[in-house]
């Protein structure tokens, strides 16, 4: 499922099944590592993983959910766990959702010429 399609599904059904505040914090990461020893690879790793977390005022409590797949079933998982960490939840004090400021500066981290790079190529450059 798309992230966007996933979060606009998991806001709407929150809503609905008695949600109040709501949010959704999505990371996304692309790893490759090479460890070089004298002179020559030693190690070599590359991974991808995701992470989704909601969390959302359920009866006037805060309830959260994280997981890291973005699959149809992983939204019923979202509501559920945190309809059920909101219910036993025994502290009186109120969490708040952020509502967001007014200026977010850009930023721009992305090298695109690093992901036309082969792991080979990679690996030539951390062994140069």
């Amino acid at each position: 499922m798309q992230r966007e399609a996933f979060q606009k599904e998991l806001l709407q059904r929150a809503l609905k099944e008695g949600f109040t505040d709501c949010e959704i914090y999505y990371e996304a990461t692309k790893t490759f590592e090479v460890l070089v020893l004298e002179g020559e690879i030693s190690q070599y790793e590359t991974s991808s993983q995701i992470g989704i977390c909601f969390r959302g005022v359920y009866q006037n409590k805060m309830g959260y959910a994280y997981a890291t797949a973005l699959e149809e079933d992983t939204v019923n998982y979202f509501l559920h766990q945190a309809k059920e960490n909101a219910k036993i939840i025994e502290e009186a004090e109120k969490e708040m959702i952020f509502e967001g400021s007014s200026f977010y500066p850009e930023m721009d981290n992305y090298n695109p010429a690093l992901e036309k790079l082969s792991p080979k190529e990679k690996m030539a450059a951390a062994k140069a």
